[in-house]
């Protein structure tokens, strides 16, 4: 059981990733600096794995929001020339979307 736990949990933090990696390039698609094909899903994996890593100490519960925002902006800082505000903004709007999304569907 705790392998389909673990299982989805991985899928689902992948998704999350990759979905704001597709939001970034829908909205910065003229801003890429390079453009390859798996590099996305390269850098969306890389991300989940980090947070599974930081999900699995449970030291501080906060401390996997932000290594969230701070990896997602700094790789998109890297894969697009825009500035690092816009960046970190929107990276901080969808992680509170999502968070909302999340409380919304365990409410219910």
């Amino acid at each position: 059981m705790n392998i389909i736990y673990q299982s989805a949990e991985f899928l689902t933090s992948f998704i999350e990733i990759f979905l704001l990696y597709n939001v970034y390039r829908i909205l910065f698609q003229k801003n890429r600096r390079f453009y390859v094909k798996w590099i996305d899903l390269l850098v969306a994996f890389i991300g989940t794995i980090l947070m599974q890593v930081c999900n699995a100490t449970e030291i501080f519960s906060y401390f996997t929001m932000i290594l969230f925002v701070l990896y997602t902006s700094i790789t998109a800082k890297i894969l697009y020339k825009i500035g690092y505000v816009v960046i970190f903004s929107l990276s901080c709007f969808y992680l509170l979307c999502v968070g909302c999304i999340d409380f919304l569907t365990f409410t219910l």
